[in-house]
């Protein structure tokens, strides 16, 4: 029925094909018979001698729905092998920064087959994971320019701790060892001149203190400076060396355990698993290197108060 499911011009509620329905017969309106006989009329009387016509109220047609997008290409983990958005910058399984394809384009731009020095980028980001994308950028700078020497920041901030860190524990323990070597010829001059500097306060605080008893604990105190001086060039130095040779060295051992990880596994997935627990970093290993300082540098307080 033409009429069904419009709405009733007497009482406006839908027509169905179960109600009795009456129509006009000049305007062929229709309408519920109750309505038609409450009225006594044709609801749209007053509109006939304009000749009204009811016609069907139109109906808006649903506007057609978009086709969705295909679903974006997941990125896998080069460490755990999990799949991720292509938005995510970390593996949602592992928390690695995801450093492959999305973000190894640029290497491969610059890199015929996406390799460094004969290690593809993806085994590199694989191993380094933590901070993967700035070494895999300086490791391209290194191969381009053929350099052995790179300024690491964080090597000169934290010397022997940055090495542990990295697991490249025979330097970490090369540092450690010469910074304690420099504490100890050292403490007997830092000691004095905290003693010196201390003196030197004390006296100054006295209102009875004469200029020349002034002057004579100045005179020491900055005799202390000097004879210190050396010792913090020397750790200096030795923080300078532990900064230009970290990336390089760091740069060494990864390659050489990719190639060693590659020769003795025979599968990706080998090679994933093994690198996880091979590379990356060691925060067991920074706390025990921190504890090792500690307690050396302890022993080295109590044997010098026992010698001295």
């Amino acid at each position: 029925m033409f009429y069904e499911n419009e709405p009733c011009p007497g009482c406006e509620r839908p027509m169905t094909a179960k109600e009795d329905i009456v129509t006009c017969p000049v305007c062929g309106t229709p309408q519920h018979r109750e309505c038609w006989l409450t009225q006594g009329m044709c609801v749209n009387t007053e509109r006939h001698d304009a000749g009204y016509v009811w016609e069907p109220a139109q109906k808006e047609e649903p506007e057609p729905e978009e086709e969705a997008p295909p679903p974006a290409e997941r990125i896998a983990c080069p460490v755990c092998g999990g799949e991720n958005p292509p938005e995510a910058r970390g593996c949602i399984h592992c928390g690695n920064t995801i450093y492959a394809d999305r973000f190894g384009n640029d290497d491969k731009a610059d890199n015929d087959d996406g390799e460094i020095g004969g290690a593809t980028v993806s085994d590199i980001a694989a191993y380094v994971q933590l901070r993967a994308p700035r070494y895999i950028s300086k490791f391209k700078r290194m191969a381009a320019a053929n350099r052995k020497l790179s300024w690491s920041w964080a090597a000169f901030f934290f010397s022997f701790y940055w090495f542990f860190y990295r697991k490249l524990y025979t330097l970490g323990l090369l540092f450690m060892g010469i910074s304690l070597v420099i504490s100890l010829f050292a403490a007997p001059a830092y000691g004095d001149y905290l003693e010196q500097g201390q003196s030197f306060l004390e006296q100054s605080a006295q209102e009875d203190a004469s200029p020349e008893e002034l002057q004579a604990a100045y005179e020491a105190w900055a005799a202390s400076i000097v004879a210190a001086i050396p010792f913090g060039a020397l750790q200096l130095l030795t923080w300078c060396c532990a900064g230009f040779i970290a990336n390089g060295q760091y740069k060494k051992k990864v390659f050489r355990d990719i190639k060693a990880l590659r020769a003795h596994t025979g599968s990706d997935r080998n090679f994933q698993v093994m690198v996880l627990h091979r590379g990356g970093v060691s925060f067991p290993a920074l706390l025990s290197c921190a504890l090792g300082y500690w307690a050396a540098g302890q022993l080295i307080n109590r044997l010098l108060e026992f010698l001295l």
